[in-house]
């Protein structure tokens, strides 16, 4: 299916007052309408956010107490473990908490769980070793909210404080942790809701510094908190949009010297950093130690001290990320062909792939993969003779946790959201759970759910396209998740020249106004099969707007993202 299109209702009124009150244009002014931005003071706080606020929204008497624990432990030399999960989220958690004990003097350790051996969160591995070392307090960071069981057993064994930081789906049964924060006890329409893990972290550490006026610039751990935003693709709105503007100029400067490290090993040589780009250089080797070796590689790197250590840490994980994709490629093309075989892709709403020799640290990703090319959710698995492991990805609207969760009689282990999970199971339950989890799928998944609506912000007349606009469009970044580029919408251009680029897959062409006027540049990613419409005397566009620089010169450009 195509994907629908949806026009906001255009408020011109409203528009035309909001853009003389903040000296801006009405197109502006309506993608802000569009995003329910209204007021005077919440467009104002949009278009120049600040940090500082919602200290005590996750819980004031919580925050407290988890406060009083941490300098408890720290003032009195007692031992401190923090317990990461193995994604970036996890890893930028860790980092982020690690480096504020130390500074403060703390005796504190780290324990990222290995994914293929350990699994997600709290284990009895870790368990195990916890109660060995006789650690005084535990922090969980990512992960917890699950760990009734885990939890249960160290209080019972030991005289230890716990501390869950977390922001998975809250489960039916709690663990009886000493402090569990989770901004998923808020409400959804609250700006916290949706922060990950790190930012569930620097929230807790935003007011512990100003609850015992500690001399620590948070601030500069902003580039952290930007990189777990980020990877775990939660919504760019409240907070979490804030964390990312800032971190992101955070990331630009290269202070850290394990992000610039791993920047230089990449290739990467621009100045500005962008959402893509975390999403497509830094995460991917962030993560791929923990997809097939040990996160805390990662860790290490993001808390080194020394060029030369970080260096060669860099190294090791533009290594293993090659390693990764060369894995991938492998598992993506096993993954096509049992689904050619097991499944009817007419009739099937979701894929459900299984095989015995797959890596469990990237079928998440192959997963992903399977999701984009068949428009449909996805369900890996793989597994040995003890245990198998699935990732699930989602597509449109349809909420693959609450889907897994009908199945949860099959799972060992469970967590996850509405657009990704994951689970344990065993062997024998594969075929079980796969033909209950198929059945209830082609029940309840409606078609119009596997569709992404395309949502455009206004209609635009080609003499309103210029550099000014972009800029002003620009005041909107970060755009990601959630917070999505102004789609501009137009059914006037005129084409100069057209063909298909990148091994056919993709359109570039030369559009203008139908007197010729006005010339710009335009893109369409994964669009060549709609090059046709092209030859016609009208078509529809829906299109972002960006800058693009070359040879010292700046222009308007195309960014197309459908043609009718």
């Amino acid at each position: 299916m195509e994907a629908p299109w949806h026009i906001y209702p255009q408020n011109k009124e409203l528009s035309i007052k909001i853009a003389e009150e903040i000296q801006k244009s009405e197109i502006l002014a309506q993608v802000l309408l569009n995003r329910n931005i209204r007021s005077l003071k919440t467009v104002n706080n949009f278009i120049n956010p600040f940090l500082g606020n919602y200290k005590k929204d996750l819980g004031y008497e919580k925050l407290v107490a988890a406060a009083n624990l941490l300098q408890d432990a720290i003032k009195n030399k007692k031992r401190i473990l923090i317990y990461g999960d193995y994604d970036v989220d996890g890893i930028t958690s860790t980092s982020l908490l690690i480096s504020f004990v130390k500074f403060m003097g703390g005796i504190v350790d780290f324990y990222i769980p290995h994914r293929y051996i350990d699994g997600y969160g709290l284990n009895t591995n870790a368990v195990n070793e916890i109660l060995h070392k006789k650690y005084d307090l535990l922090f969980t960071l990512d992960c917890g909210i699950s760990n009734f069981e885990e939890i249960a057993i160290l209080k019972k064994n030991a005289d230890i404080k716990v501390v869950v930081l977390d922001h998975h789906t809250i489960p039916d049964k709690l663990p009886d942790a000493d402090v569990l924060i989770n901004p998923k006890f808020l409400p959804e329409n609250h700006c916290l809701y949706n922060i990950c893990g790190v930012g569930v972290v620097y929230k807790f550490l935003e007011f512990y510094v100003d609850h015992f006026q500690v001399d620590y610039n948070l601030a500069n751990d902003l580039d952290l908190v930007a990189l777990g935003t980020i990877a775990d693709m939660v919504p760019l709105t409240g907070e979490n949009r804030v964390f990312v503007k800032f971190g992101l100029a955070k990331l630009e400067q290269r202070k850290r010297i394990g992000v610039d490290a791993l920047l230089r090993v990449s290739g990467f040589e621009r100045e500005q950093i962008s959402v893509r780009d975390v999403g497509f250089v830094l995460a991917p080797r962030l993560n791929a130690a923990g997809r097939l070796q040990y996160a805390s590689y990662s860790v290490d790197l993001l808390i080194s001290t020394s060029k030369e250590e970080a260096q060669l840490k860099a190294e090791k994980l533009n290594k293993i990320n090659q390693e990764r994709r060369a894995i991938g490629q492998v598992i993506l093309r096993q993954a096509e062909e049992i689904l050619q075989e097991e499944h009817d892709l007419e009739k099937d709403k979701v894929c459900v792939l299984a095989r015995n020799d797959w890596h469990s640290g990237v079928i998440g990703i192959t997963a992903s993969q399977i999701v984009n090319k068949y428009a449909k959710p996805a369900v890996l698995i793989s597994y040995n003779e003890k245990i198998a492991r699935g990732s699930a990805r989602s597509v449109g609207n349809v909420n693959i946790y609450e889907l897994l969760k009908s199945c949860s009689e099959y799972f060992e282990e469970f967590g996850g959201h509405k657009q990704a999970a994951g689970f344990g199971l065993l062997p024998q339950n594969i075929m079980g759970f796969k033909n209950k989890f198929l059945k209830l799928c082609n029940e309840k998944i409606q078609e119009s759910e596997l569709v992404s609506v395309l949502d455009i912000d206004v209609q635009i007349q080609p003499n309103q396209i210029n550099k000014n606009l972009v800029k002003e469009i620009n005041l909107l970044h970060p755009f990601g998740n959630g917070n999505t580029a102004p789609v501009l919408y137009a059914n006037n251009f005129k084409v100069i020249d057209f063909r298909k680029v990148g091994k056919g897959k993709h359109l570039k062409g030369t559009f203008s106004d139908k007197s010729g006027k006005y010339l710009f540049d335009g893109i369409g990613f994964g669009l060549a099969d709609k090059l046709d419409l092209l030859y016609k005397d009208s078509f529809e566009m829906a299109f972002n707007l960006e800058l693009n620089t070359w040879a010292g010169r700046e222009s308007v450009q195309l960014n197309i993202l459908d043609i009718k």
